[in-house]
């Protein structure tokens, strides 16, 4: 899974240490937390993109499966928020999203 804001991209790992391995066939599990800065809450999305992670059939490593996108006005009026994304074209996506107003600490 790819997570992308304005020109930051993070990638998740999937592995025994973010996948507790009891998950239902077809259901990942990653327990990760990353930080993007944000420089305009307001107008800026948070996009998702899920990739194939080995070669499987016809797609190869790497390529696209699902993307959504996730507006952060979501996150002005509650900071902490549980959601459910739809996934187009297939899938949904559980993420906990939080927002921090930046503060400038050089001062």
């Amino acid at each position: 899974v790819k997570l992308k804001l304005g020109d930051q991209a993070v990638k998740s790992k999937r592995d025994s240490r973010t996948s507790p391995g009891d998950g239902k066939k077809g259901e990942s599990t990653w327990n990760e937390a990353f930080e993007l800065n944000c420089q305009s809450p307001r107008d800026q999305a948070l996009e998702i993109v899920v990739e194939e992670g080995t070669k499987l059939g016809l797609r190869r490593k790497g390529a696209e499966i699902a993307r959504a996108s996730v507006p952060l006005s979501k996150l002005l009026m509650k900071k902490d928020r549980k959601l459910n994304i739809k996934l187009e074209p297939q899938g949904t996506m559980r993420l906990n999203l939080s927002y921090a107003d930046f503060v400038d600490h050089r001062s």
